[in-house]
């Protein structure tokens, strides 16, 4: 069931948000300077200085997907490991 559910949300959360601005996500950078704190996040904000992030074009969508997905079916492995091992 929680399988279903994960992968209901997620398609309706990628719907939502397809259908927004495309160019929202290109503020992201320019955002999370303003808004982190240097000194509390020093690497973070040195990477968005050089723009680390803006280099990479992965496809958000399944990456996010999977990311999820995979930690969700991680949780149910160590679940069905409790078993196995008697505890």
């Amino acid at each position: 069931m929680n399988v279903s559910f994960f992968v209901i949300g997620r398609t309706r959360l990628v719907r939502e948000f397809s259908a927004s601005d495309p160019d929202t996500d290109a503020d992201f950078g320019r955002v999370m300077s303003q808004v982190l704190d240097p000194a509390r996040f020093p690497a973070i904000t040195r990477a968005l200085a050089a723009q680390t992030f803006d280099m990479d074009d992965p496809d958000w969508e399944v990456a996010d997907f999977t990311f999820g997905f995979e930690r969700l079916l991680d949780g149910y492995e160590r679940f069905v490991e409790g078993f196995v091992a008697g505890t």
